[in-house]
């Protein structure tokens, strides 16, 4: 373990609102690290099309969670102002040259709330859209740079790089918590819930250039 024994329980529940709850609970025996998330990958435009640079992404954050040419967490929250990462307003993940703005980052939320909205991303042309709500104090982007296509997947399918996109809820430390940060106490439970909810957009919002959150008027 790391050092304690992790008891993880977690529970995938599918809603008739076209929505997926990730829920996670966990134990441990000895005071261990603990800070569990997702790695599934999404398209809005279809898993056959194999590319995501046309889709449009709002982050509610204002800082991302330094990372070091190791891929480490520094502790270190720095500002997204007048950088690439700063999706506070709607935007394509992809340039003009179709090439993504980002490729991987983590970014520290404003909302601290027991569940709270976190990111919306949306394919214009097709107007599928996900909104994630979490209850965890960052959001990870990675943009699939590393899919490989060895092997098939739904109808034979070889993705390739790029071809799907990640949203993975966790906690992050800042420097002045590195110490105690991520560690779950024997006899304590750790609770994490995560919901990414499916909607498509009306017919007269897929030109515009905002993205809508789900439960607006």
């Amino acid at each position: 373990g790391y050092p304690g024994t992790l008891h993880m329980h977690v529970t995938y529940r599918f809603t008739e609102d076209s929505e997926l709850f990730i829920e996670y609970e966990a134990s441990t025996d000895h005071d261990t690290v603990c800070n569990p998330t997702s790695h599934v990958y999404f398209n809005l435009a279809g898993h056959t099309l194999n590319c995501i640079t046309d889709h449009e992404m709002s982050i509610a954050s204002s800082s991302i969670a330094e990372r070091d040419e190791e891929a480490v967490f520094t502790g270190v929250f720095a500002s997204v102002e007048n950088r690439k990462e700063d999706f506070r307003v709607c935007k394509k993940i992809g340039n003009e040259h179709g090439v993504l703005e980002i490729e991987s980052a983590c970014f520290v939320l404003d909302e601290n709330g027991p569940f709270h909205r976190a990111c919306m991303v949306r394919e214009p042309r097709g107007g599928r859209q996900l909104e994630v709500s979490t209850s965890s104090s960052a959001l990870l982007f990675y943009g699939g740079k590393y899919i490989r296509g060895s092997e098939p997947g739904k109808d034979g399918v070889v993705y390739a790089s790029h071809g799907g996109f990640c949203l993975e809820t966790m906690d992050v430390c800042n420097a002045n918590e590195q110490s105690g940060c991520l560690i779950l106490h024997a006899g304590d439970r750790y609770r994490q819930k995560t919901r990414f909810a499916f909607s498509v957009m009306d017919a007269s919002n897929r030109n515009g250039r905002s993205c809508h959150d789900r439960n607006s008027n």
